[in-house]
């Protein structure tokens, strides 16, 4: 199920979609999402743009509503900003990628957000105020940086902002790799590390600073598949009719949409005409996605 579903008048919807993926997710074991991403946008040459909702923070903030639907929603007299799930039908949520990864130079990958201070609150901040006090559970930290600094190393953002100000507590890194890195990143303030390939050299430098006094709390997470009910199978084909964009259709008697009910024939041309995989896009049951049509029947 895709996180990059752009429902921008219908939060409701987004949230129906967290409540079947956390559900799903908890069918198979998994207590934990890394959704929703809430980065905003500003380049579409970002290749990660895909996973962005949209490139106004005002409809990015709307899309928060993922996180009560995964996590639950979080009591009216508890403490507001507070991390919280539901119970055992619910997982953990984590908005990511703080702070700014969607602004970067070009649009390059993992590059550098160029901005001030009170452009970063205004164009990139809001959808993580509103996800603190929806209760996310944890917040990913971004792989790019803010005017120079990466944001593993940005203690002022990390801790004296996020933590501090914003009385946020679990942050969560997507990855590190060297003794440099990871030093920096525990002085920065991060609590948990996602290591994807390099887990050994990982382990090796991680024991080397616990034996130089850092203490650390290491969470490992284990992905794999939802078997899908046929209700999330309709919600699933709800959200795609409502988010598909119509860029042209023609006018005065020379629309094409709707198809007439009797054609004969309908040609479906281009690259992806007959890829499912490439159809179904980034984050299907691997992380950038797949080329083919014998990974999953579909639907």
């Amino acid at each position: 199920m895709s996180w990059m579903i752009v429902l921008d008048r219908e939060p409701a919807l987004v949230k129906k979609i967290g409540a079947a993926t956390a559900l799903e997710m908890r069918a198979t074991g998994i207590p934990y999402a890394f959704a929703p991403c809430i980065a905003v946008c500003r380049d579409p040459r970002w290749g990660r743009c895909y996973e962005s909702y949209s490139e106004d923070s005002e409809i990015v903030k709307a899309m928060t509503e993922l996180i009560p639907g995964l996590q639950g929603d979080v009591p009216a007299d508890a403490r507001k900003g507070v991390p919280y799930v539901a119970g055992k039908r619910k997982v953990a949520a984590c908005a990511k990628h703080f702070v700014g990864d969607g602004g970067t130079v070009k649009g390059i990958n993992e590059n550098n957000t160029i901005i001030d201070w009170n452009g970063l609150r205004r164009i990139h901040m809001p959808a993580y105020f509103a996800s603190i006090v929806k209760g996310v559970s944890t917040v990913m930290v971004s792989y790019s940086s803010w005017n120079g600094v990466r944001m593993h190393a940005n203690r002022n953002l990390v801790t004296s902002y996020l933590k501090d100000t914003l009385k946020f507590r679990l942050t969560d890194p997507p990855h590190a790799n060297y003794t440099y890195s990871v030093e920096k990143a525990v002085a920065a303030g991060l609590d948990m590390v996602m290591v994807p390939l390099n887990y050994t050299e990982f382990i090796d430098d991680l024991t080397l600073l616990v034996n130089k006094g850092f203490e650390l709390e290491i969470h490992i997470i284990i992905h794999a598949l939802a078997t899908f009910k046929q209700e999330h199978r309709e919600l699933a084909r709800e959200a795609v009719r409502k988010s598909l964009v119509l860029l042209k259709n023609g006018k005065d008697g020379t629309s094409i949409l709707p198809l007439p009910k009797k054609a004969p024939k309908i040609l479906v041309a281009g690259y992806h005409a007959h890829n499912l995989g490439y159809q179904c896009g980034g984050w299907t049951i691997e992380w950038e996605g797949f080329s083919g049509n014998d990974r999953t029947p579909g639907t």
